[in-house]
């Protein structure tokens, strides 16, 4: 284990840090949400993405989680034991494993272990909070446009000027919190506009798209 991760398992009780971890292969769940939570989680290594997929068929994608993380502590601690999400590994993942019996009784005791994951759990509702309290005022091409622009923005060491978005717009929509419908009328609203172009289906996204997207998506700055 990093450093990181021997820093966290010592900071759990006895109990939980005897636990054997598990690794995760990228794009492997974790848990499916509906299901009866069995477990609680703690990453030690990698990254998880919580969805929340809908009956007709669109997925949202609510939350990216990293190193220290707990996972299915929500459905613990308000003793609602069904997992309200599903859990993703974005990337290869270790994570350590424990029993809903075994962390609740550390819960109760061990002071200590329960204000650290009551405090890790409601930093995690505060920005979610947030997030939420800003996307509500988003349209949905505002959103596609601050997608796109971060996008082109994690690229910019790359020696050519224009991006491909090689995602399905499927997994666009759940990146941004939005339907298929609205991805599909918004790039049709940029097209329109010369804001972005077209390239074997996918969106292409040249320098001075970006130039003009960027003045446009300038007052939608985050207050994180």
């Amino acid at each position: 284990m990093n450093n990181k991760s021997v820093q966290l398992v010592a900071a759990l009780p006895q109990s939980l840090a005897a636990t054997k971890a598990i690794n995760m292969t990228r794009d492997e769940v974790l848990i499916h949400k509906g299901e009866v939570t069995t477990h609680a989680y703690l990453i030690l290594s990698g990254e998880m993405i919580v969805q929340n997929p809908h009956a007709n068929g669109n997925v949202y994608l609510i939350a990216q989680l990293g190193v220290g993380s707990f996972i299915s502590d929500l459905e613990i601690l308000s003793q609602n034991l069904i997992n309200s999400t599903t859990i993703i590994a974005s990337t290869a993942s270790r994570v350590l494993k424990f029993t809903v019996s075994e962390f609740v009784s550390a819960l109760k005791t061990d002071n200590d272990f329960l204000f650290m994951v009551s405090s890790r759990l409601a930093d995690k509702m505060y920005h979610e909070s947030y997030r939420l309290g800003d996307d509500l005022y988003y349209k949905g091409v505002d959103k596609l446009k601050i997608y796109l622009v971060k996008s082109y923005q994690e690229r910019l060491f790359e020696s050519t000027d224009n991006l491909i978005i090689d995602k399905t717009r499927q997994f666009i929509a759940s990146e941004i919190g939005v339907s298929v419908k609205t991805i599909n009328r918004s790039i049709k609203s940029l097209l329109k506009d010369n804001l972005v172009a077209k390239i074997s289906g996918k969106i292409l996204l040249k320098d001075q798209h970006y130039q003009a997207l960027l003045k446009m998506t300038a007052k939608f700055k985050t207050r994180r």
